[in-house]
């Protein structure tokens, strides 16, 4: 006849509900701060993981204690609880600290060992459970007509299989972000910084550090800039065409990092916009003053800003597809004859999706390392150059300051209208040269797709016809009223669209010389 076992000691009860909620305390109040404005805009969510990965474990090695009757609580196993709590601990702590807040990707390495420790405690602790209660499992199974044996219980059943089907969940989820942090960290040192870093101040105190490249020579010194989701990465091939031998004239080419983008600092609530941290920038590079901004999408609200606020600092400025800020909507608007009221839903609607996305990526991908895993590298585009840093460009995707950018930013656009945008607002001085490169393309040629992509027709091809026309008015409408003694460069050729500067480097570096030269210089 066996002899009862003990009683799970009460103790080891109370540290677990302990550790139970001590993690949730810890998710919700850091949730609640994470959604917060904040000087230094952080990841949401990731905090929520580090709390809920302690009350998971803390979960199981309750049920563990309560409701095992058969496995006695060896000081190997109260070891492995505790290495498993302090392991799986460590390894969200450290993606925590350093891959979403600090932004270091060389620490990605550090995350992976603590998470590689953590799957190998978990999987420690199950395999000595198993051993503890297999024989005591055989002995009582051996008993089972004896009415003095102890017997299973359903309760017993139930929380070891529970249990089994967390450790595999557990086991299954640390595995995956070990094989993002691992695909993360050889990412991170095979694709470094390719220019120089400079340090400056911005106007409320902070500072902050900003990587650029420049390549070529001549005067003024051309500096690229686009949205705060664009960067070096993308402008490799035109800088490559406007600085190389055959170019006439050749040029002097700078490309800059936005916070929170590529190997520039975390973004923050003092360096959201380029008029905050670009002056200083400019100024701290030594390069000759005033220079020549080519604005690509994005980037064009920021020249405008920029020569209201520091006009000395720039000289002109060569648009590459530039739209009126909300052109998606108000396209959307004309050709489904809203009014007003029905377009501001459609595009309150549209922002919030955005915002639901990113908080997906922020809050679960980016916390597991899981980008990696789910959103490997796409095909190359065969435009891109050079062809060889494809890897390199499509790797920023994979970096969590890129998607606090892009959260903070939606979250902006919902706060504001298109209207108070200073595309919508300023008129540049009579001084001040401009010249728009866009695309003018006709509505048989709006309906062709690259390869492997089939052609679009019947309402699709009208409705791409529609959007193609809609836009140039609204682009070039938008030109004549920021300058009227501007320039408007048509790009007639096929596939034109707002990423040519990426897709087509060559044909851009050639139109946009063409606007340098009407811009004088």
């Amino acid at each position: 006849v066996m002899a009862p076992l003990k009683e799970p000691r009460k103790k080891q009860q109370a540290i677990c509900w302990i550790a139970i909620w001590v993690g949730v305390v810890f998710a919700v109040v850091q949730g609640i701060l994470t959604a917060q404005r904040t000087d230094i805009l952080l990841n949401r969510w990731p905090s929520v993981w580090i709390g809920g990965i302690l009350s998971a474990v803390s979960t199981l090695q309750l049920l563990h204690l309560r409701f095992s009757r058969t496995s006695p609580l060896s000081r190997k196993l109260l070891i492995f609880q505790r290495a498993l709590w302090i392991a799986s601990g460590c390894a969200f702590l450290i993606c925590f600290v350093c891959l979403i807040i600090v932004g270091l990707p060389v620490s990605a390495s550090c995350a992976g060992c603590a998470t590689a420790v953590s799957i190998c405690m978990l999987v420690l602790h199950t395999w000595h459970t198993q051993q503890v209660n297999q024989p005591l499992l055989e002995a009582t199974n051996s008993h089972m007509h004896d009415s003095y044996s102890i017997r299973p219980t359903s309760r017993c059943c139930t929380a070891q299989t529970s249990a089994l089907v967390c450790h595999s969940i557990v086991v299954v989820l640390l595995l995956w972000c070990t094989c993002g942090i691992s695909i993360f960290a050889y990412a991170a040192t095979r694709y470094g910084a390719i220019g120089d870093f400079v340090n400056i101040k911005l106007p409320n105190g902070q500072r902050q550090r900003i990587h650029y490249l420049c390549k070529g020579e001549g005067f003024p010194t051309l500096w690229t800039i686009s949205s705060p989701a664009h960067g070096t990465v993308d402008f490799l091939g035109l800088q490559h065409f406007l600085t190389r031998d055959e170019a006439t004239p050749r040029r002097r080419v700078c490309s800059v990092d936005p916070p929170g983008f590529g190997w520039s600092g975390k973004m923050m609530n003092g360096n959201r916009d380029y008029s905050s941290w670009l002056p200083a920038v400019l100024r701290a590079t030594k390069e000759p003053l005033p220079a020549v901004l080519i604005a690509w999408g994005g980037g064009g609200s920021a020249v405008v800003e920029l020569s209201k606020t520091d006009p000395s600092l720039i000289s002109g400025s060569v648009f590459v597809e530039v739209f009126p800020p909300g052109i998606e909507f108000k396209t959307e608007q004309a050709r489904e004859g809203w009014d007003d009221e029905r377009m501001d839903r459609y595009r309150e609607q549209q922002l919030h999706s955005r915002l639901a996305l990113s908080e997906m990526i922020l809050g679960i991908l980016m916390p597991l390392a899981l980008q990696p895993v789910l959103a490997p590298l796409q095909p190359r585009n065969d435009g891109y150059w050079p062809a060889s840093g494809w890897e390199r460009f499509r790797v920023q995707a994979w970096k969590s300051p890129m998607w606090v950018n892009q959260y903070w930013g939606i979250r902006e656009m919902l706060d504001t209208k298109p209207a108070d945008d200073p595309l919508n607002t300023v008129v540049l001085p009579s001084s001040f040269r401009l010249a728009h490169v866009l695309c003018n393309i006709t509505s048989q040629q709006a309906c062709l797709q690259k390869p492997p992509l089939s052609n679009l027709e019947g309402d699709a091809c009208k409705r791409r016809q529609f959007d193609v026309a809609f836009g140039f008015d609204m682009q070039s409408q938008m030109t004549e009223r920021l300058s009227p003694q501007s320039l408007i460069i048509p790009d007639k050729q096929d596939y034109c669209g707002l990423d040519i500067p990426v897709s087509y480097p060559e044909r851009t570096a050639s139109l946009v010389q063409q606007g340098l030269a009407f811009v004088a210089v």
